[in-house]
């Protein structure tokens, strides 16, 4: 498991040195070309949806036991429940 994220420089300087496209591995990944290039130039942050995965991808996200934290849904509900059960309104 990586440790430590990459940065944009480090990312785009792999594809140059692999000889590989970067439309030829968003096509192989699976994801929209367009995408990736708005990840690899900072025009996306990859904060969310196809954007994160793709930057979780590349390497320049950590991401690490994704699943086995808490979905914010869960816990503001469980929040909204503690609060009527200790202070009804």
């Amino acid at each position: 498991m990586q440790k430590t994220s990459r940065t944009l420089a480090e990312v785009r300087y792999a594809f140059e040195s692999s000889g590989l496209s970067i439309s030829e591995w968003a096509h192989s990944a699976g994801f929209r070309r367009e995408n990736v290039y708005a990840v690899l130039t900072g025009r996306s942050k990859g904060r969310r949806g196809e954007a994160h995965r793709i930057a979780a991808a590349l390497g320049l996200k950590i991401v690490s036991n994704y699943l086995a934290q808490p979905k914010v849904e869960a816990v503001l509900s469980e929040s909204a429940e503690v609060q009527t059960l200790e202070n009804p309104l």
